[in-house]
């Protein structure tokens, strides 16, 4: 094949200046093709705009004049319910046209605070830009069977590919030290399915048994930020508190290797994969996480780290307790685990594996 492949990929999530944490996992998989031998062009959301609504008519427009006027071997869309609006049109005034879905979390389960009537939206315009899909891409076993059971299973061909694997600076050949000061991280949305609440308890739980103070490291902004405040507040004596609206993917793995754990409670259905997990593990940072989504296709318990049954915020906080408490050897043991256990998660070999099925579905 001695032309690129090229392929069109439309996002409404993308890291930017003021976003820079924003669908990084996207900006992956555009870096990883390119890398493998594509020829990739990313057209994305314009967020500049409080005006949402207006931000996407934009989008949609552009998109269309781009995808109409352009020659394109692939059309690859992320976050179908959302994107996939002038696709599935673009479908219908260039019906020979290649399309690629990759489907997130919510594109295909509900959302906790999502609003009913949006939801079935969301979930009618998914269900069509899966049909006129010729594969579609998901981050997990666990999501493709969701996937399976959306739409008729029979129909579609699904690959499954990890949210674009990790960049190379995740995974460096130093190795790590346990933290002198017991270090929390807790990165995600600070909204009820991203399970803060639950965090929240389960420190206050350690706090309550253990000596000595405690560094906690929050990142992610949301409505319920207040609840971090108030922790802040009551807790100021025993923990050195620290929240960060938002980061960089680079700037995070700082983070990890400064972290004893990694928190990560999620109650989201939508869990396709928990790319934060893979970070942190790559990072060489045991995690402890609720047993949800494709949580447990990512974390081996008692390897390189625990999974606590869903909403068990009690349990959870036992756990924690004992991996701060937990010896050095028996943590840098579960530390070394958890980085040679991500190495599955290269982003080389997972754009490689990505860009080949792209180049068998051409020759079809």
């Amino acid at each position: 094949m001695s032309e690129k492949i090229k392929i069109l990929l439309i996002t409404n999530m993308y890291p930017s200046a003021a976003q820079p944490s924003l669908g990084t996992f996207v900006q992956n998989c555009a870096e990883g093709l390119e890398e493998s031998g594509a020829d990739v062009t990313v057209l994305s959301l314009n967020r500049g705009s409080r005006y949402i609504i207006l931000n996407y008519l934009i989008f949609f427009y552009r998109v269309l004049n781009l995808g109409l006027k352009g020659r394109w071997d692939f059309f690859y869309f992320h976050y179908i319910s959302l994107s996939g609006v002038p696709v599935i049109l673009l479908k219908l005034f260039r019906p020979g046209i290649k399309i690629v879905g990759n489907i997130h979390g919510s594109d295909i389960a509900d959302e906790l605070g999502v609003s009913r009537r949006f939801s079935k939206l969301r979930l009618w315009i998914s269900k069509i830009a899966c049909r006129i899909s010729d594969f579609i891409v998901v981050p997990s076993e666990y999501y493709k069977n969701v996937a399976e059971e959306f739409i008729c299973p029979t129909q579609k061909d699904f690959f499954v590919s990890p949210s674009g694997g990790l960049p190379d600076f995740f995974f460096d050949s130093e190795d790590r030290c346990m933290p002198e000061i017991p270090t929390i991280l807790f990165v995600g949305r600070l909204v009820p399915g991203k399970g803060v609440s639950d965090f929240l308890a389960a420190v206050e739980a350690v706090l309550l048994v253990r000596k000595g103070r405690v560094r906690v490291i929050i990142v992610g902004d949301g409505p319920q930020k207040f609840e971090v405040e108030s922790f802040s507040k009551r807790h100021a004596e025993l923990v050195e508190l620290s929240h960060i609206l938002s980061v960089s993917q680079r700037d995070l793995v700082a983070l990890y290797r400064e972290s004893t754990v990694f928190v990560f409670p999620s109650l989201r259905e939508a869990e396709s994969l928990g790319l934060v997990v893979v970070e942190a593990l790559a990072s060489g940072t045991p995690v402890i996480a609720y047993k949800n989504g494709a949580l447990e296709e990512v974390l081996s318990h008692g390897k390189t780290g625990y999974l606590v049954a869903k909403s068990d915020s009690k349990l959870l906080g036992d756990i924690l307790l004992r991996v701060m408490e937990m010896d050095e050897c028996m943590w840098l043991c579960m530390s070394a685990e958890a980085k040679s256990s991500s190495t599955r998660f290269k982003n080389n070999i997972v754009s490689n594996a990505l860009f080949d099925r792209f180049k068998s579905e051409l020759v079809k």
